[in-house]
C-alpha cells in the first residue's frame, strides 16, 4: 500500500478491508442480477421452442390425416378398393383390386368396415402415421327425418409418430404424440 492511499483512506474514514468486502458485495449482487435476467430468457426461449415444435408436429400430423383421408377417397372412388354397397342387400361386396398410397400396397379381401395403417417418413428424422378406418354402409341420418342413409364414412386419424408407436401406445418413446383427425362422409 502506497504512503498517498493509507493516508486518503485515513482521511475518508473507510479502511481498505472494508472498502473490499463492499467490492463484493457489489460483485456478488451484479452476478446475481445477470444470472437471474439470464434463467429468465434461457426460460422464455425453451418455452418459443416447445411451442414451436408443437406446431411442427401438429403439421406433420395433419398432412398425414390428409394424406390419408386423400388415399382412401382414392382408393373408394377410383380403384373400388373397398367394395361396392349394395342397396337392395343393404351390404357391401367385395372390393376389386388392391391399391397403393404411399408405397403401401393394401390388400383387402372384404368390404364393410376395414382399418388401416399408412407410414409416412418425410426425412430421416420425421416420420408420421395415419390410421384410417373406412365404413362403406354407415348409417346417417341427413336429412333429419329419423330414417339413417348409407354412407360412406372415412376417418383418418393423424400422428406425429411412427406406426408401431401408435399401435402400442403403452409403450411408446414418442410422449409428445401429436393426433390430427378429417373425417369424410358421402352418400353411397
Amino acid at each position: 500500500m502506497k504512503l498517498g492511499d493509507a493516508i486518503s483512506s485515513r482521511a475518508s474514514g473507510t479502511s481498505p478491508s472494508s472498502t473490499a468486502g463492499f467490492v463484493a458485495l457489489f460483485a456478488v449482487l451484479i452476478s446475481a442480477i445477470v444470472l437471474t435476467i439470464t434463467l429468465g430468457i434461457a426460460n422464455i426461449s425453451y418455452k418459443e421452442v416447445l411451442l414451436t415444435s408443437q406446431a411442427r408436429d401438429a403439421n406433420f400430423a395433419f398432412f398425414a390425416a390428409d394424406t390419408g383421408a386423400e388415399c382412401a377417397l382414392y382408393a373408394d372412388i377410383q380403384k373400388n378398393g373397398f367394395g361396392q354397397y349394395d342397396s337392395s342387400s343393404d351390404s357391401v361386396g367385395a372390393p376389386d383390386s388392391d391399391f397403393e398410397c404411399a408405397g403401401t400396397t393394401q390388400d383387402f379381401t372384404r368390404g364393410g368396415t376395414l382399418d388401416f395403417y399408412l407410414p409416412f417418413q418425410s426425412s430421416p428424422t420425421v416420420n408420421s402415421c395415419a390410421h384410417v378406418t373406412v365404413d362403406k354402409n354407415a348409417p346417417i341420418d341427413s336429412d333429419n327425418d329419423g330414417t339413417p342413409e348409407s354412407f360412406t364414412k372415412i376417418e383418418s386419424l393423424g400422428y406425429n409418430a411412427t406406426c408401431t408407436d401408435i399401435q402400442n401406445l403403452g409403450s411408446a418413446t414418442n410422449l409428445r404424440i401429436v393426433e390430427r383427425a378429417i373425417r369424410v362422409t358421402y352418400p353411397n
